[in-house]
């Protein structure tokens, strides 16, 4: 007799479906493989980019460094300080001839003794020099010769002139001096 026996096990759903999705999921795994070493490979490559660059800028920064030691030196040499003390004196200048009715009104009020006050002042360019003309009104003579001992003085104003004198009477202040000066102004201590 002979008898048949299928020893052969019948495979789950589960079997099957693994078999059937192994193919897709180790093609997408290869992709995702493929994926990941490119980003890698690339970031490898902007890695050693930034390195070049930076020990590029390692490098500039050196020689600038040096250069500038190398300018720094060559500027401290007497000749160029020289040039430099020369420049400033210059510039000293310049700045001299930059100035202000206010610069002006404050060299002025500095000369006033306190019984005198600055009424007016005028400023005008014959040539290439400054020239001011002030009115100031004072309590008395003695107050007005101070105030032009005082111009004849400073440094900021030269070849003073007195152009007119006179007096006035107030009903509220009394009597008043007043005169009328022209000088030219330097600004020496303007600054």
């Amino acid at each position: 007799m002979r008898v048949s026996v299928n020893l052969a096990t019948l495979s789950s759903p589960r079997e099957r479906y693994a078999l059937a999705w192994a193919a897709p999921l180790a093609l997408a795994g290869t992709l995702g493989l493929l994926m990941l070493s490119y980003a890698a490979a690339r970031n490898f490559l902007n890695f050693h980019n930034i390195q070049k660059q930076s020990t590029s800028l390692i490098r500039q920064t050196q020689e600038l460094t040096g250069r500038e030691a190398a300018l720094r030196k060559a500027l401290d040499e007497p000749q160029d300080r020289a040039v430099f003390r020369k420049l400033r004196f210059v510039n000293a200048l310049i700045d001299k001839k930059q100035l202000s009715l206010t610069q002006i009104t404050v060299s002025v009020s500095k000369l006033l003794p306190p019984t005198v006050r600055l009424a007016s002042m005028a400023l005008s360019r014959p040539k290439d020099e400054m020239e001011v003309r002030f009115l100031v009104v004072g309590k008395s003579e003695e107050a007005l010769e101070a105030f032009l001992g005082n111009l004849e003085e400073s440094p900021d104003f030269q070849d003073f002139a007195v152009s007119n004198q006179g007096f006035q009477h107030s009903e509220n202040a009394g009597s008043n001096v007043s005169i009328v000066c022209t000088a030219r102004y330097l600004g020496s201590g303007a600054h």
